[in-house]
């Protein structure tokens, strides 16, 4: 057995911290260990890791990683072997040297930017190509989440960052270790509506691993995640005969894809309901057996239960004629018709032929099928959102009437249907006694084993509820919510104190209901909340479906404040907010937004999502897009009119998943050299020889460019065809173009192109050469413009960039001196010389006492030379003066650069920290920087070194 562990330790310096890593180790008898985000100095690890975990192999690579990610393991029981090092991931190899079985760990820590996580998964999918048989597991803080689900709080990921995840998992083959624990894994320690949780830490692994370790599972905790029980095991793999017999030959891939699905849908432990864990397969089967024998089965009580005190208000009852009919014998005809009315590529039956062998034509069943919508004929599912959507309609306006809409969830209710009271709803709408027997020997013979894991386990008889898949059991449970129905109208009129909801009073609008989804509405009012409260109760009692009340929502729009909770907690239903789901869709107030949409895009993503690892070819593509894809928003749209960007977007996702395998890397480059196509063709000119290549109407030979835009009626004009080369108007080396009165083709034949003979069309770069060169480009995109004269004061052999950077700004007078700063305030006196003069560019280089003190310190020292005019005229004088390449005048520029430099650094210093340093000071740094450049400069001996280092005083270099 192998324990391996992660954990985002987030600084490992503290005492407490290392204490806690060795708990962790002992309490779950791990054995390689990774810690992430330690924040230890490279030389402080040694000590660190000698604490934690005394006995224990240890491998960081702070050049790559830092102390982002550690490695530790057991080096008396497992090996590792370090593959690969990138600045977010460690990869390896692990060894058990008692069970003599190898897999591959990955070691993870996302950045916290998408554009670098990026390169994370691109080298787990590098990664994933050079693994074949060899299990791996790859785990760690991803600082990323799948889907929404993931996350819980006031903020969430970006679709693309998501969309980036889920391509690295697919493309890598990798899927979800099942877990125990927590779901969310890291919150921002904020509280109210600024929380947020999210599930960043998980195990990834590849099929060999499900294969090797089919029990393997993870902890979740906000703390750490711990790998358990990665125990090899054989499996006794089993499949369908016909196919192993006739089918795919007994391969070792086909045996791996098969025990990789078993793995996943296996259940290794549960929680039961007072919150223990079981992990022992015979205490799981145990609890499985318990519950559903609690829930379906048990001692069925023979109850007396009278709905005749509903019959004022059923809207529907059998006739005499309609029972006499149900219990009339079944005809031929009858037959037929059932079996013309199945589908044509339902499942063969025993005899192995399909429904469509047997059918004839359309017309027998035609009528049956256009009418055969949800359960009521003539009535569509649609109805019901339709009506719901305009009643909710102004929920958030400040100016109607409160209103109250309760969304009913009820709680298992086809498993929780009472028999006896089954058999009086069908009574009450005069069902014969014949046919309520028949109905009662389908519903109350039912009996229930588990099948759990593959095996079979537990027998014993239900009580109570419909059978689920039954074709029958839909419309016997519309008969029992026709009774829900037909209480409440019976319960309301005797409550003078219920008020309707807006819009409802004329029609006595109670509720909506399609088969168990349900919506009640009244005025936002506590007596009529009460009386709705009575009704479900009562309901149960009699029905046994009761309402789940965690599911179940009370939507309240202009409910007086201090009677808001009381409503809430009268029910005792979570407080709901539009918009909420219904039959599918959302119920909202307003116009539907792209948001509310979110569900549709989910639903078209996870389609793509299961099907992206498989190799399908692009008629496969075509084939799901047109059939499946395309149609998942027909149902929205049957009830909404979806905007245009939310249809934009979906057809987006289709053709990015049509040309999966045409995407090429760098498509976006591509994409933005393109747009550069105008710019360029300016740089192109056509040659024109012998006419066969160039096209006469439209390419760009003419200098007006292509003709069928300057001279659209050229072709119909000339007779010349639209695809006509320029050979056609060319005999001989000379222009032969027909003879016309037209002005536009007298314009074009007056500016023709000389013809170079005994050659071929070309298309050649405009430039001396005729060749492309990137400068000759740069010139077309950018032409030259004058450069300003003190540009070569920025220039030379010994110029440091961030002297350079600020001579540069000073040149332009853009340093932030006190007549620039829009902020100063009041005091904008110079503080290298105690306010006595304005701070200006003029002033502060060189006409300020302290400023002009440093440079006749360095005049002294280097026999440096700077005229007393001003600024500007100084700098005129040392573009000429400096302008040849000599070294001296080379370390002269560098010279000028490091004074303003430091003259500057010594500005801020006295203006926002009060420090400040001597004029002897500042020169002498100036003149150790410019000497310490010269000196790192590899020079020969020669008469411009020697006189350099005269200047500067410095030993002659070395020339050995």
């Amino acid at each position: 057995m192998i324990c391996a562990a992660t954990w985002n330790v987030r600084g490992l310096n503290e005492v407490a911290h290392q204490r806690a890593v060795g708990q962790l180790v002992g309490e779950f008898n791990i054995k390689f260990l990774g810690l992430l985000e330690t924040r230890v100095r490279v030389t402080n690890a040694p000590l660190v890791q000698k604490y934690t975990l005394p006995s224990w192999r240890w491998f960081v690579d702070y050049t790559e990683t830092g102390s982002r990610i550690w490695l530790a393991w057991c080096d008396d029981e497992v090996q590792v072997e370090i593959l690969a090092v990138n600045t977010q991931f460690i990869h390896c190899r692990l060894t058990n040297k008692r069970a003599h079985t190898k897999c591959l760990i990955t070691v993870l820590y996302g950045e916290n930017e998408v554009i670098k996580r990026r390169e994370l998964w691109q080298g787990l999918i590098q990664l994933s190509r050079g693994i074949t048989d060899e299990p791996w597991i790859v785990m760690g803080d991803f600082n990323a989440v799948l889907d929404d689900s993931e996350v819980n709080g006031y903020a969430a990921d970006t679709s693309a960052s998501m969309a980036d995840f889920l391509e690295c998992i697919t493309e890598s083959e990798l899927t979800h270790l099942p877990f125990t624990g927590a779901n969310f894994t890291w919150h921002n320690c904020s509280d109210g509506e600024r929380s947020l949780w999210k599930r960043l830490d998980r195990m990834l692994v590849n099929e060999a691993w499900l294969v090797q370790w089919p029990q393997s599972k993870y902890i979740s905790s906000m703390v750490y995640s711990v790998a358990v029980k990665m125990e090899e095991q054989m499996l006794h793999q089993r499949s369908k005969l016909q196919w192993l017999k006739n089918g795919d030959q007994n391969s070792k891939i086909f045996f791996r894809k098969i025990d990789s699905m078993r793995a996943k849908q296996r259940i290794y432990q549960i929680s039961t309901q007072n919150g223990e864990v079981l992990t022992d397969m015979k205490e799981v089967t145990e609890e499985f057996i318990s519950y559903f024998k609690t829930l379906l089965g048990g001692t069925r009580m023979q109850r007396d239960i009278n709905l005749n005190f509903l019959r004022p208000v059923l809207r529907h009852r059998l006739t005499i004629e309609e029972a006499d009919n149900i219990c009339a014998p079944v005809t031929v005809t009858e037959i037929k018709e059932a079996a013309f009315d199945i589908a044509e590529d339902s499942a063969p039956g025993p005899d192995g032929y399909t429904a469509g062998f047997f059918k004839a034509s359309w017309p027998v069943v035609g009528k049956e099928v256009s009418e055969a919508n949800a359960f009521v004929p003539g009535r569509s599912i649609s109805d019901n959102i339709l009506l719901a959507q305009e009643l909710l309609a102004g929920y958030n306006q400040a100016k109607l009437p409160p209103r109250c809409t309760i969304k009913v969830d009820l709680q298992k209710a086809y498993d929780s249907v009472d028999w006896d009271f089954l058999k009086e709803v069908l009574h009450i709408f005069n069902f014969p006694v014949q046919f309520i027997g028949w109905i009662e020997q389908c519903v109350s013979t039912v009996s229930f084993s588990i099948s759990l894991n593959g095996s079979i386990y537990g027998y014993f008889l239900g009580v109570r509820g419909l059978r689920q898949g039954d074709p029958m059991s839909p419309y016997l449970f519309v008969l029992v919510m026709e009774i829900w129905h037909s209480l409440l109208r019976y319960r309301v009129p005797e409550n003078a104190t219920f008020q309707y909801h807006w819009k409802c009073k004329e029609q006595r609008l109670l509720n909506l209901c399609f088969a168990d989804d349900v919506l009640l509405f009244c005025k936002a009012y506590i007596p009529s909340i009460l009386v709705i409260k009575n009704t479900l109760c009562e309901f149960a009692e009699l029905s046994g479906l009761k309402v789940n009340p965690h599911k179940s929502q009370i939507i309240l729009s202009r409910a007086v404040q201090q009677d808001k909770q009381q409503m809430i907690d009268s029910l005792g239903f979570q407080e709901g907010f539009l918009p909420v789901k219904y039959l599918g869709v959302p119920l909202i107030s307003s116009r539907l937004t792209i948001a509310n949409c979110r569900p549709l895009i989910d639903k078209l993503e996870s389609r793509i999502a299961g099907w992206n690892h498989l190799n399908l070819t692009f008629a496969g593509r075509a084939q799901l897009i047109s059939s499946v894809l395309s149609t998942l928003h027909s149902y929205w749209a049957s009830v909404f009119i979806l905007p245009k960007g939310i249809i934009k977007i979906l057809e987006a996702k289709m053709r990015k998943f049509y040309g999966k395998d045409q995407r090429v890397e760098g498509s976006w480059g591509w994409r933005k050299i393109l747009k550069l196509k105008p710019l360029l063709q300016q740089g192109l000119q056509y040659r024109v020889g012998d006419g066969c290549t160039f096209r006469l109407w439209q390419d760009i030979w003419h200098e007006q460019g292509p003709l069928c835009l300057s001279f659209p009626r050229g072709p119909t004009v000339t007779g010349l065809p639209l695809d006509a080369h320029l050979s056609e108007v060319l005999i001989h080396g000379q222009w032969v173009w027909p003879t016309l009165t037209d002005p536009d083709i007298n314009e074009i034949v007056s500016h023709l192109p000389p013809i170079c003979t005994n050659s071929p069309d070309k298309v050649i770069w405009r430039h001396n050469s005729g060749q492309f060169t990137v400068q000759s480009a740069i010139e077309l995109i950018q032409p030259r413009i004058n450069r300003v004269e003190w540009h070569g004061l920025l220039q030379g052999r010994y110029k440091i960039p961030r002297h350079t950077f600020i001579l540069w700004l000073a040149f332009l007078e853009k340093l932030s001196t006190s007549d620039n700063a829009w902020l100063a305030h009041g005091d904008n006196g110079c503080v290298l010389c105690n306010g006595q003069s304005v701070e200006t560019h003029e002033h502060l280089f060189f006409k300020c006492q302290y400023s002009r003190r440093c440079l006749n310190i360095i005049q002294r020292e280097v026999r440096f030379h700077w005229p007393k005019e001003g600024w500007q005229q100084g700098i005129t004088w040392a573009s000429k003066r400096w302008r040849s390449p000599h070294l001296i005048n080379a370390a002269f520029r560098a010279l000028l650069a490091a004074l303003v430099y430091h003259l500057w650094i010594e500005r801020n210093n006295r203006k926002f920290t009060d420090t400040g340093s001597a004029a002897e000071s500042v020169a002498k740094r100036v003149i150790e920087d410019i000497r310490l450049r010269i000196m790192s400069e590899e020079t020969s001996l020669s008469v411009q070194t020697r006189a350099l280092y005269r200047t500067w005083k410095l030993a002659r270099p070395n020339t050995e």
